[in-house]
């Protein structure tokens, strides 16, 4: 199974689109908030690939 297939992986990059649009929407002086709603939208789908395990001819036994 590819990690692209996966329907938690394509759900956490819709999440980073969201974010994105849903922090150009916040007020001025709330630019912590947006910073941090990005980055952790962002660390989701970053740290799934590690989480997933080892895919492809190199992947050792189960």
């Amino acid at each position: 199974m590819n990690l692209h297939g996966c329907r938690a992986y394509r759900k956490s990059v819709d999440l980073v689109t969201e974010a994105a649009v849903w922090t150009r929407n916040l007020p001025r002086g709330y630019g912590w908030l947006a910073d941090q709603a990005r980055r952790s939208a962002g660390s989701i789908p970053l740290n799934m690939p590690p989480a997933y395990g080892p895919v492809g001819p190199t992947a050792g036994p189960p």
